[in-house]
């Protein structure tokens, strides 16, 4: 009955994952599968001799799906959940089925998985931030064959890929760079009004970074 209950648990969580639209429920209901799962992984464990029957790997499934697909918060939740699917029979039951020597194959889990979660949930994230730049980027770059003047276009791409409140393009003149092309916040156009950073680092061939930008004229 174990087994069967808890084959029966994962297939209502692979077809719940499928059909349930979990976008227009509130964040915690996504809690539920991971939940499910590790108990079907732990009545499966049950029914195939407890800590022997090695099914305990089962449980990097919620692992990777939360960190490939869910949230930090969602993706501690998983360890803590698979982490406790294998603490929670040590106490209720023990015996042969899970020894003492269970508890040390708990606490590395939860070290391993936590390491690893961590690793390939913040790989993810990179990836799915560079693809949405890249995105960006290319839409900026169309924009810009099919625009007359590019300057101002310019500047708003600057500010769509860096989130910035402002951005100012600034050619050389005759003696000083002159602002082309501004856009953005007047409050913050305001603030990179005189560009001598810019100008400096244009001189140079440097980057300029100023450290105290309520002082420096650039930003002030």
């Amino acid at each position: 009955p174990f087994v069967l209950s808890g084959l029966a648990m994962t297939v209502a969580v692979g077809v719940g994952i499928v059909a349930i639209p979990w976008t227009r429920l509130p964040v915690w209901t996504q809690l539920f599968p991971t939940i499910t799962y590790c108990i079907a992984v732990g009545l499966v464990r049950e029914g195939q001799g407890g800590a022997k029957s090695g099914l305990s790997v089962l449980l990097l499934v919620p692992v990777m799906w939360q960190a490939l697909y869910g949230t930090r918060r969602q993706l501690v939740f998983a360890v803590a959940t698979s982490t406790l699917t294998l603490i929670v029979p040590i106490v209720a039951i023990g015996g042969d089925h899970y020894p003492p020597e269970e508890w040390n194959r708990a606490f590395a889990w939860s070290v391993a998985m936590a390491a690893v979660g961590y690793v390939v949930h913040r790989l993810v994230n990179r990836l799915r931030a560079n693809e949405a730049a890249l995105a960006r980027i290319a839409n900026i770059a169309h924009g810009l064959t099919v625009a007359g003047d590019n300057r101002e276009a310019i500047c708003r791409g600057a500010l769509e890929v860096t989130g910035a409140d402002a951005a100012a393009l600034l050619e050389p003149g005759d003696e000083v760079l002159d602002a082309t092309a501004v856009a953005g916040h007047g409050d913050a156009l305001g603030r990179i009004a005189g560009h001598d950073s810019a100008e400096a680092a244009y001189r140079s061939g440097e980057r300029c970074l100023e450290t105290d930008t309520p002082s420096a004229e650039s930003v002030s």
